[in-house]
């Protein structure tokens, strides 16, 4: 699969609302290493997911700390972004997933918007 992007805030019709995105096109993943935490801390995940532009399908979205599934979407094809919030606890690594829904069609994909992970204790 292709490589996600990072597109500009003029990408889309709600893109001016988001200062960054990443665009990840269905049947994709990607891992990311997490800073190294103190005791009793914990990573979150906070940003918005979107469908492509254009979209047909619906996609399923899915966020997972150290193997483990934290949080999963199904996304309609609509232009609305949808606030997420995964809990990454105390995970060394991450992983972002995307996937065709049930009703598989091209174009398919998601854009991450303005995703920041936050630690707290």
């Amino acid at each position: 699969p292709p490589v996600p992007r990072v597109l500009a805030a003029d990408n889309g019709p709600h893109r001016q609302d988001h200062l960054r995105s990443v665009r990840m096109l269905s049947h994709t993943a990607a891992r990311y290493v997490l800073p190294k935490l103190e005791s009793a801390s914990k990573n979150v995940l906070r940003g918005y997911v979107s469908p492509v532009a254009g979209s047909r399908g619906r996609v399923m979205v899915k966020v997972f700390a150290d193997d483990r599934l934290v949080w999963e979407q199904p996304l309609p094809p609509s232009d609305q972004p949808a606030a997420f919030s995964a809990n990454l606890g105390g995970a060394k690594e991450m992983a972002l997933e995307v996937n065709f829904g049930k009703d598989f069609s091209l174009p398919s994909g998601v854009d991450w918007l303005d995703v920041h992970l936050t630690t707290t204790k």
